[in-house]
């Protein structure tokens, strides 16, 4: 009888082959500075680079202030929702506006 494995199965893209690189400490300083703006561990971000050729670096701290903002927005616009659903579109109109205004003017911040 064949016995049951436990666990993660193995991956079926297993990664077998090892490439070197030599780097001073210099590069491999910018390399881990690079890595670690982009969010992702040394490894990775290198295989990515070597892939894809640039990885896109997360958000800076204005940019996830913004993010925080909007999702904080979307909250109230679903609360909004909910009032207009029990009072009517007019009690919520001018509310609704000024929202609409406040992510306009996010957006152009985020150049969208």
């Amino acid at each position: 009888m064949k016995e049951k494995r436990c666990g993660r199965p193995p991956s079926p893209n297993k990664r077998t082959i090892q490439v070197g690189v030599r780097l001073n400490s210099e590069e491999l300083a910018l390399v881990k500075q690079n890595a670690d703006k982009a969010g992702l561990r040394l490894m990775t971000y290198m295989r990515r680079t070597t892939l894809q050729g640039t990885v896109p670096a997360r958000l800076d701290e204005e940019g996830r202030e913004y993010r925080r903002t909007l999702m904080g927005m979307a909250n109230n616009l679903n609360q909004m929702a909910r009032l207009c659903h029990q009072q009517g579109m007019t009690g919520t109109k001018a509310l609704l506006g000024s929202f609409c205004e406040r992510i306009d003017g996010i957006l152009k911040k985020l150049g969208a």
